[in-house]
C-alpha cells in the first residue's frame, strides 16, 4: 500500500475497520442468540431426563 495520499487512504481505513467491526458485532450478536437457544434446548433435555 502506497503513502502518497495518507490522508485519504486513512480515511478509507477507518471506514473499512467501522464496516469490519460492525460484521463482527452482528457475528457475535447472531452466536450469542444461537448459544443461548442451544443452552435452552439443553436445559429443557435435562428437564426431561430429571423428570
Amino acid at each position: 500500500m502506497c503513502n502518497s495520499s495518507s490522508s485519504i487512504s486513512s480515511d478509507v481505513l477507518v471506514e473499512e475497520l467501522k464496516m469490519e467491526n460492525n460484521l463482527l458485532k452482528r457475528k457475535i450478536q447472531v452466536l450469542q442468540e444461537l448459544l443461548e437457544f442451544k443452552m435452552e434446548k439443553i436445559r429443557a433435555e435435562n428437564g426431561n431426563i430429571k423428570k
